[in-house]
């Protein structure tokens, strides 16, 4: 005998699991499905659904592996990834990040013309005392934009002292030209930056003054320093003239002048310590022309110092100079044994 309820609750049940096995066989696959078809843009390969356009396992087909290390695109098997201290750097191929001037350390940074790349650094090339930074040579110890490191800036109104930034100088000093100097007694910055001296004038209370004695000296002569100690004066070789040489160093630095003449009998000192460059100096009896009394090259690193004894009323001549070509700002000072 039927029963109706029983054959409506069979026919339930068969829909169910007719409607369950067409999601399954019409569901679209993620990276791996079991059964059923994939989605758009995939294949299924095995038991799994993969992009044979991206796929390194299936590139192009099922089970058309690339090497290893070798990427899939477009179906097709590229170029090696690059190994390690190199880099694709749009070119199409890997360069050498530590050898490859124009990609040297970083693709891109290319160094300057004459130099070479050694271990991701441009090296060689650039002057002494210079450093190559990108595409130029820059002076690490000056350079406001390059302040011990490349690409350091010190940002505006602030300059960069022996690789530092210095957002001032010394309490009556101005940061002329990359260094801090003394406007009451730097020649070449006298009263402001750049408003330089003559060449036989010396710088005194900010104002330029030729002070040479009687109000004549000879040609080489930068100015008289009279007879005090302890006194210091302050320069700068650089755009001065080659007018003596010394007998303890090479010939060919620009050199300054200045004559002396103690008031009291004793052994005097004089150095160019605080100095930027290599200095000479000597002391010479009378004027240029006259006998070398003393002459020192390096008593103080590349600085200068010498001691004789002088008497009251000799006059001499007090050389600083440059070894070789050598040039700078410079620090005379005298001192009283």
């Amino acid at each position: 005998m039927s029963r109706p309820g029983f054959q409506r609750g069979a026919a339930i049940s068969s829909i169910i699991v007719a409607a369950i096995a067409a999601s399954l066989a019409t569901s679209s696959c993620g990276s791996t499905v079991t059964m059923g078809s994939c989605g758009d843009g995939y294949d299924k390969c095995a038991s799994s659904c993969v992009d044979l356009q991206t796929d390194p396992d299936h590139c192009g087909a099922c089970g058309s592996a690339c090497p290893e290390g070798v990427a899939c695109a477009a179906g097709a098997c590229g170029m090696n990834t690059c190994p390690p201290g190199s880099a694709d750097c749009g070119e199409g191929s890997c360069v050498d990040l530590g050898g490859d001037p124009q990609n040297c350390g970083g693709c891109g940074v290319a160094c300057p013309q004459g130099t070479s790349c050694a271990d991701g650094a441009c090296q060689g090339g650039c002057p002494t005392g210079t450093a190559p930074c990108f595409d130029f040579c820059a002076d690490l110890g000056s350079d406001p934009e390059n302040c011990g490191g490349c690409g350091i800036s010190c940002g505006p109104g602030v300059g960069c002292l022996n690789g530092a930034c210095q957002s001032s100088c010394g309490s009556g000093d101005l940061f002329c030209g990359g260094s801090c100097v003394d406007p009451t007694s730097d020649p070449l910055h006298c009263g402001g930056c750049f408003q330089q001296c003559g060449p036989n004038d010396l710088c005194v209370g900010g104002a330029c003054e030729g002070t040479c004695p009687g109000g004549g000296c000879e040609d080489c002569f930068n100015g008289d320093l009279g007879g005090a100690a302890p006194q210091s004066i302050s320069g700068s070789t650089a755009m001065a003239g080659d007018d003596v040489a010394p007998n303890c160093g090479p010939p060919g630095g620009p050199d300054r002048v200045f004559t002396f003449t103690p008031a009291h009998s004793g052994v005097y000192t004089f150095t160019t310590a605080g100095s930027t460059f290599d200095t000479v100096l000597y002391v010479l009896a009378g004027g240029c022309s006259g006998t070398t009394l003393a002459c020192n090259d390096d008593a103080l690193g590349v600085l200068s110092s010498v001691t004789l004894a002088l008497s009251a009323g000799q006059t001499v001549a007090v050389v600083i100079d440059g070894f070789g070509a050598s040039q700078g700002n410079f620090v005379l000072n005298v001192s009283a044994n």
